[in-house]
């Protein structure tokens, strides 16, 4: 994989960063007035689970060196990459290295609105400077969108006292031109941004408590390694996500500017899994929130959990159920992990039984297109 044709620009009144990936121009936008580093640290963060996944030598030309610090941390990401999925590759990376530069003063924490990030902004109120928030990563939104959701933003930062920083990309065109699944590439996306804007220390909000980790794109033991003795990566391990909210509701600017939907760009629909999820905590709290509809029996009864990730969210809603003595609650919860589990059953007894005949039929007349998408974890045991 190359990368060249590094530039820094300003663009329709924004500073635009940019390289070329082989032939995908990546690009990222800044609001003008904030300092970026012309470097190409944050292509090859983009680049570089596409380029182990297939066993692509980075090649960077010696005009853009990366700092000594990333450079020796590269090799210690890749055997973590490797042991979560053999099919990741030990790649050499080909770059002239330099001494780590001074860094921006200030301290970010990247923001969606979400209980995570307002956890943590919440949690290092003291000490966080700025609020970067991304578009472009995980949604390809409309501009009208956008505009939306910078001025809300804009908005609760100023209540804050922090400075907001919208950052957009076409991130997320280059992972899906590649294949590479969004729970597996987002925080490379992250990674980036945070090389390109260097503030000495950035917080990422954890998804999960330190009890629930599993190989996933954003991780305590990976984090910390994309920092490059400039800018100093903080994976905020912290509670339960139930626990969270118990924070959260403490503060009521806080709760009145929380946004977990995945449908809606500002209103949370009150109908999607994270939208369920965070109202049934509340329900469990015994709070409510003029930014949520009221919680539907009949919606939550029909969610189903999709991964590991989502069932440790039910099951921290199952503790909290049982902690309130909320039976109502519980027994739907309870049911949602047991359609999950007999869920798991299945491929593995048609493992057993059938020999995997079920599963390669499905995948004949289904043909998923997850199949054919980069992941960090193995799609299939190999034993």
């Amino acid at each position: 994989m190359k990368i060249t044709h590094l530039e820094l620009v300003e663009q329709d009144g924004k500073t635009e960063l940019s390289a070329q990936l082989d032939d995908f121009h990546l690009w990222f936008r800044f609001p003008r007035e904030i300092q970026v580093a012309n470097s190409i640290e944050p292509f090859l963060a983009c680049g570089f689970l596409a380029a182990i996944a297939y066993d692509r030598e980075i090649a960077i030309s010696s005009e853009y060196p990366i700092s000594s610090t990333l450079y020796e941390n590269l090799e210690q990401l890749q055997i973590i990459y490797h042991s979560w999925n053999y099919d990741l590759n030990i790649i050499p990376v080909n770059c002239s290295v330099v001494p780590p530069e001074t860094p921006v003063p200030g301290v970010a924490s990247l923001y969606s609105a979400g209980v995570d990030s307002m956890y943590t902004l919440l949690r290092h109120q003291q000490s966080i400077t700025h609020m970067i928030r991304l578009f472009g990563f995980d949604f390809i939104e409309s501009s009208g969108d956008v505009g939306r959701v910078i001025a809300h933003d804009q908005h609760f930062a100023d209540m804050m006292g922090k400075q907001y920083i919208p950052v957009e990309s076409n991130f997320r065109i280059y992972a899906d031109s590649r294949k590479l699944s969004f729970p597996a590439v987002y925080a490379f996306g992250l990674y980036a941004v945070t090389l390109a804007l260097g503030f000495e220390r950035s917080y990422f909000p954890s998804s999960h408590a330190s009890g629930e980790l599993f190989p996933e794109s954003s991780h305590p033991l990976t984090d910390p390694l994309w920092s490059n003795g400039k800018t100093r990566i903080v994976h905020d391990v912290g509670l339960r996500r139930s626990e969270k909210m118990q924070e959260i509701v403490k503060h009521p600017a806080a709760l009145a500017n929380l946004h977990v939907c995945w449908r809606y760009p500002i209103e949370n629909c009150g109908r999607c899994s994270k939208c369920l999820r965070t109202l049934v905590t509340l329900r469990l709290l015994n709070e409510r929130s003029n930014i949520f509809p009221e919680l539907s029996l009949e919606a939550l009864q029909k969610l189903r959990i999709r991964d590991e990730s989502g069932l440790t969210f039910v099951a921290d809603n199952l503790i909290l159920a049982e902690e309130k003595q909320d039976w109502e609650l519980y027994r739907i919860l309870k049911k949602i992990i047991c359609r999950y589990q007999l869920d798991e059953m299945k491929p593995k007894l048609d493992e057993i039984f059938l020999g995997g005949r079920l599963r390669r039929l499905h995948r004949k007349l289904r043909k998923p297109d997850w199949l054919d998408y980069v992941s960090l974890v193995p799609k299939e045991r190999k034993y």
